[in-house]
């Protein structure tokens, strides 16, 4: 079984993070590494944890959480999903909608 990456997943589909903070919920649309790096590092700040720490929940290093955060294509799907869950959010995946805002205009 061939192992996709991040960036395969995004050339295809728009992804949005469902996240529950504090009985507060929100959708978030994604199309870019950046864009995931991004909602993960907020993530981690609202829980508080380092990038550190963040990797000790997960067994990864903390440079591949940087690296994560920072919008590098080339991150495992197993990590991003590791790193989902330590964080709990999850991944849902929708066909890109048409027409409307731009949302890489919004990142």
């Amino acid at each position: 079984m061939p192992a996709y990456t991040l960036q395969d997943i995004l050339r295809d589909y728009t992804l949005w993070g469902m996240c529950c903070w504090k009985g507060f919920r929100m959708t978030q649309f994604v199309r870019s590494p950046r864009q995931i790096g991004a909602l993960i590092h907020n993530a981690r700040l609202r829980r508080n944890l380092t990038q550190q720490a963040l990797a000790d929940l997960v067994g990864t290093g903390q440079k591949t959480v940087s690296r994560l955060e920072a919008g590098h294509p080339g991150t495992k799907l197993d990590t991003l999903f590791g790193i989902l869950a330590a964080l709990d959010l999850d991944l849902t995946l929708a066909p890109r909608s048409k027409g409307g805002i731009d949302l890489g205009e919004i990142f």
